[in-house]
This record gives structure tokens, C-alpha cells and sequence, in this order.
């Protein structure tokens, strides 16, 4: 999927309440995250992004605020994942962001910036395991690794974070 469209044919959509695939990416540090290891226990706000959507720039500019105003969320993760397949493109873009906080742009704790771009593993592309034919593209996952929201309008995403953390705590 190089870009905003893919080539194949989609998989039947994910629903509410159905497990979630395994993803797994490499952030540009060059540490490994997967799914099934790494995010034990989160909430995660999974976006499927290309460095080919033209507002990429914004997107990443509106995401830095939602991180921002989530960042006392606990068990609230966010997980960015570039689908192009030009590593050394997405490493140079992820130098030249600004720091979160102090920290690089892609290894703040509480939003990971990974890619699979580079490896040719096709059986295990995770923008295609979720059926992604258009970026960006954005997922609510719960600690039971089920889907919470899915394909999610990004001028929602404040308010279903919202929604499904205040289910889950209770307030």
C-alpha cells in the first residue's frame, strides 16, 4: 500500500467487540514493538498513516494535541504506523520532527511511531491484517486486545477516546 491506496482486495470488515490482529513495527531507534509483547494491558489509538497523504505535516501536528491532552491517561498509548515502504524516507522524517516532551519524536513512551517499510514481509503487514485500503486510518483497541471503535473519523477521535476511557474507569 504504497500511499494512500492499496492494491488488493480488502478483507470483510472488523467490527466492535472482535479480536484484534497481531501488529508489530520497528520504531526508528530500531526497537521492535509487537502487539501481542509490548502493549499488554493498553488502550491504543492505532493510526495507519502514509508520508504520502498530503496533510501528513497536520495529521501529525493534530495527533501531538490528542497525545497532550491524554498524557495523564495511564493505560492509553498511541501507536502511529507508517505504511510506506521507504525506511530511510520515514527515519529521515521522524529526525526532523520536534521532540515530545523532551523526547525524540519516535520514542516517547506514551506514542510509539513504528513502520514495517523496508522488510518485504508481506504475510505480516499489519496495515493489510487490518484491512486498510486508505490512509490515514485510525483504531481504538482495548486491553483484551479486541477492537473498541473502528476506522474512526478523525474529527471524532477526541471524543471516542473520551467515551471508551470513561467506560473503562468508570468516570
Amino acid at each position: 500500500m504504497q500511499g494512500t491506496e492499496a492494491r488488493r482486495k480488502p478483507r470483510p470488515p472488523f467490527k466492535v467487540g472482535d479480536a484484534a490482529p497481531e501488529f508489530w513495527g520497528y520504531h526508528a531507534g530500531g526497537e521492535a514493538y509487537d502487539y501481542g509483547k509490548s502493549f499488554r494491558g493498553k488502550t491504543i489509538l492505532l493510526i495507519f498513516w502514509s508520508l504520502e497523504d498530503p496533510d501528513h505535516e497536520q495529521l501529525n501536528g493534530r495527533l501531538r494535541k490528542i497525545r497532550r491532552r491524554f498524557l495523564d491517561q495511564q493505560d492509553f498509548i498511541m501507536v502511529s504506523q507508517c505504511v510506506d515502504q521507504d525506511y530511510e524516507k520515514w527515519i529521515a522524517y521522524c529526525k526532523r520532527q520536534k521532540p515530545l516532551d523532551g523526547n525524540a519524536f519516535y520514542s516517547d513512551g506514551k506514542w510509539i511511531h513504528q513502520t514495517q517499510g523496508g522488510f518485504n514481509l508481506d504475510e505480516l503487514n499489519s496495515a493489510k491484517e487490518f484491512g486498510m485500503t486508505k490512509t490515514p486510518a485510525f483504531f481504538l483497541l482495548g486491553p483484551q486486545r479486541k477492537f473498541l471503535a473502528v476506522k474512526i473519523p478523525e474529527k471524532q477521535l477526541v471524543e471516542q477516546i473520551q467515551a471508551v476511557l470513561k467506560q473503562q474507569t468508570g468516570r
